[in-house]
């Protein structure tokens, strides 16, 4: 079975080098990244997202958006009242959504080094669109699960990586939050 490839030469859904070279030397990405954060399903995702945070949050709460790309999904959760660290490597990315964030006056934290990371407690970490990215999402989900204060959510989007629902080191699945929006399964972990 051979491996699909993008228009780029960038194997799908695979985590290497020229991955990383074609988000640190094009921006040719950044028109179907934005499409695909004005599509209906991603603005229901999101909006449901939102939701779920207020049912299970404090107003304010300390929210990480990580691999936020464009930073859509931190804009959109500090427009509704979440104290907001969006997380993102690539550069050309940070530079879209430090100008986003100024436009809609989203008050953003803006982090972009691993290191940023280190100590910090978030009562929430969203990561939708990355896991399937990376060559071991399920050693990811435990990092995660070191930034969550106890009771700190989780909300990831696992259709393409099944395997978290059920291998999640460090977060205990909680019967309630993990739930889907009508069209998109997401899940949610209660650190303990």
């Amino acid at each position: 079975m051979s491996k699909r490839r993008n228009g780029w030469g960038v194997t799908l859904n695979v985590f290497d080098e020229k991955m990383l070279a074609l988000y640190e030397t094009t921006d040719a990405f950044l028109y179907d990244s934005a499409a695909w954060n004005r599509k209906p399903r991603k603005l229901e995702m999101r909006e449901w997202i939102a939701d779920y945070l207020e049912s299970v949050l404090e107003p304010g709460s300390r929210v990480l958006t990580y691999g936020d790309g464009l930073g859509f999904d931190a804009a959109y959760l500090a427009l509704r009242g979440q104290q907001v660290s969006y997380f993102e490597l690539s550069p050309t990315c940070c530079a879209f959504a430090k100008r986003m964030f100024g436009e809609t006056k989203a008050d953003v934290e803006m982090l972009d080094d691993p290191a940023e990371l280190a100590g910090r407690e978030f009562d929430a970490v969203v990561c939708l669109d990355v896991l399937e990215h990376l060559p071991d999402p399920v050693s990811q989900v435990a990092k995660f699960s070191q930034l969550l204060r106890p009771h700190g959510r989780l909300v990831i989007l696992p259709e393409t990586i099944p395997c978290i629902r059920v291998e999640t080191p460090g977060c205990r699945s909680h019967p309630s939050t993990v739930t889907s929006s009508r069209t998109t399964p997401l899940a949610s972990f209660r650190r303990p």
